[in-house]
């Protein structure tokens, strides 16, 4: 019985007494003295489905000992076990069979028709041989279509039961602990990137819709919508509001995708959130992909802990993406739009838009960051049929002042001396886009004072865009993974550096031009260490090594990331520049070595001195 709880003692108990009932006199019809017509396995079977098999064995013994009893039959241990049989096999074949599905009717229909087979068309007509003398064949062509006609009756009946019960008292989760729950949420991934919204409501329906008690600030776009995503969560929380921050993909830790107030989900929360949400989603006929399961995930945690506003990233395109399930939001925000994931959202700027535009609501305000004429139409478009204000940061207005690697400074429209730490030229046009948010906010009606938009600005937090991680020799790590993405990291770089030729570490994903990415690259590179990304979609260090041999590039494939870390720390000079580029799921690894790097030579100077 899962932990024996109050819970599961007290409906066992229930289920036990309907046993008893249903075995009673006035529930049984027989066909035959030896053979009978009864529904008192349902609730023992019911209770081995929901309470486990354990749940069942107890009630399946008692409810045949206390049915004898009162009735003042004889009492035959043989049949006792058949009703123990009955009340261990559903549970048995659910927890062998249907782990990820373990109330489907699948699962139900299984079990049911386990225990007929086993205990009542097998062991009972053995116990009526032994018992009576009765010829097991007479036995098996009278019971054998008996028991297939109430086996498939039970099975839709406990299904329905199995249904109504969970409504009513929800099973009490058993608590993964927290490399479980990650182990549990990355083995979905074979189900795939399905877009759709049909498995995500379903999934949300069963929690109750929580997204329908939040606020959302909602974000989709090719490049930037995680920077402004940072910043917009900052600007709110120095407001003093209670901040949910929803992203994707994580930088070091799974927990990042989901902050409240700049703190990441902590690890026993998350355990405790996924293991209560995992039920319903192995219930569900069609499962959830993984991102869907992390994304309730979410929604769950910000209604919980009572969030004011929650600043959402959409994880690919817009329309179909299941952070799109939410209904309203506060505003939602475009940031550039670029050629990127063409397979699924299609292979020009046009088609991309139309995908991004899906975020848009009925009568709520856009902000779209504007630059490219080829996606500005679309956006109006679909910001008229929705009745919607298309709102644009004019970048005439914003003009750059002081840019150091530890951040720039800026003024725009109205504010003057505004200052992000964020380094990449591309960060001031994401810092007019967020001004624009706030704003619009405002008009809505929220209090966000201009004080904590200079505070929010300055103390935006986002890894891994163009991060300084190191002084002599200067290391800086950037995510930037498409094209459009390595173009802005390059410019920054010839902005800051001008002409200086950078020491490259480089992993990529196999699915994005990397011909084009490297056009960007190369001429700033003196050489470039390769490296292959923790991703299955990742392109080989030895495969990207080629490609840039080919251009006349010196390039070395490396069998790891610390390798690759290693051998350009080798290369480098004091007043040399290292840049790792190319994907987020190697950023974080290459964090740790560099910043753990920096730990042990600060101990080192320590004892040295």
């Amino acid at each position: 019985m899962k932990r024996f709880s109050v819970r599961y003692i007290t409906i066992t108990g229930v289920l036990i007494a309907s046993g008893v009932l249903l075995a009673s006199s006035l529930c049984t019809f027989y066909v035959t003295p030896a053979i009978r017509i009864s529904f008192r396995d349902l609730p023992i079977i019911l209770a081995s489905l929901y309470c486990g098999p354990i749940a069942g064995l107890i009630a399946g013994v008692a409810a045949d000992l206390i049915g004898t009893t009162m009735s003042g039959l004889g009492w035959y241990p043989l049949i006792t076990i058949s009703a123990a049989l009955v009340g261990v096999i559903p549970g048995l074949v659910k927890l062998l069979f249907f782990k990820h599905r373990p109330y489907s009717f699948a699962a139900v229909a299984t079990g049911v028709f386990a225990c007929n087979i086993i205990a009542n068309m097998g062991w009972t007509t053995l116990s009526l041989n032994w018992l009576y003398g009765m010829e097991i064949p007479l036995l098996l062509s009278t019971r054998i279509p008996l028991y297939i006609i109430l086996a498939c009756v039970e099975a839709y009946a406990i299904f329905a039961l199995l249904g109504v019960l969970r409504k009513i008292y929800p099973p009490a989760p058993e608590i993964m602990t927290y490399d479980e729950t990650l182990n549990y949420i990355h083995t979905i991934n074979w189900r795939g990137s399905k877009l759709g919204l049909a498995r995500i409501q379903e999934l949300l329906k069963l929690l109750h819709n929580p997204e329908k008690n939040l606020k959302f600030v909602h974000i989709a776009g090719t490049n930037g919508k995680g920077s402004t995503a940072a910043m917009t969560a900052s600007v709110l929380r120095e407001q003093g509001y209670k901040v949910g921050l929803f992203v994707s993909p994580f930088v070091t830790v799974f927990n990042e995708r989901m902050q409240i107030n700049g703190e990441n989900i902590p690890n026993e929360k998350l355990a405790e959130l996924v293991s209560m949400i995992k039920p319903y989603a192995e219930g569900m006929k069609v499962p959830p992909t993984e991102f869907e399961l992390i994304t309730a995930t979410a929604f769950t945690y910000f209604y919980k802990e009572q969030c004011d506003i929650v600043v959402l990233e959409v994880g690919l395109g817009g329309e179909l993406d299941s952070t799109n399930v939410i209904t309203t939001s506060e505003v939602s925000v475009i940031t550039a739009i670029g050629l990127d994931h063409t397979k699924i959202l299609g292979d020009s700027i046009e088609d991309i838009a139309r995908a991004k535009a899906g975020i848009i609501k009925d009568n709520s305000p856009v902000v779209f960051y504007g630059e490219d004429v080829r996606a500005l139409p679309i956006i109006q478009q679909v910001c008229a049929a929705h009745n919607s204000t298309c709102i644009q940061p004019d970048f005439s207005h914003l003009e750059a002042k002081d840019r150091s690697v530890l951040g720039q400074s800026f003024d725009y429209k109205s504010y003057s001396n505004l200052w992000i730490p964020l380094v990449g030229t591309y960060q001031l046009n994401n810092a007019a886009v967020v001004i624009e948010t706030i704003e619009t906010l405002k008009e809505k009606g929220w209090n966000i004072s201009n004080d904590a938009l200079y505070l929010g600005l300055h103390n935006a937090k986002w890894p891994a865009r163009f991060e300084v991680l190191r002084q002599d020799p200067l290391f800086i790590v950037d995510g930037g993974h498409n094209p459009m993405g390595v173009k802005s990291t390059m410019g920054t770089c010839a902005s800051l550096f001008g002409n200086k030729k950078l020491i490259l570490i480089m992993g990529v994903m196999a699915d994005k031009d990397v011909d084009t990415m490297l056009k960007f690259i190369l001429p700033q590179t003196e050489c470039i260490f390769t490296v292959t990304p923790n991703n299955h979609r990742a392109l080989s260090a030895l495969d990207l090594a080629d490609k840039i041999e080919a251009e006349g590039v010196l390039a070395t494939p490396c069998d790891a990331i610390k390798d690759a870390v290693e051998a350009a720390f080798k290369k480098a000079q004091k007043d040399d520049i290292v840049l790792a580029v190319g994907s987020l799921y190697m950023a974080g690894e290459i964090r740790q070595l560099v910043l753990q790097r920096n730990v042990e030579v600060e101990d080192v100077d320590g004892f040295n001195g």
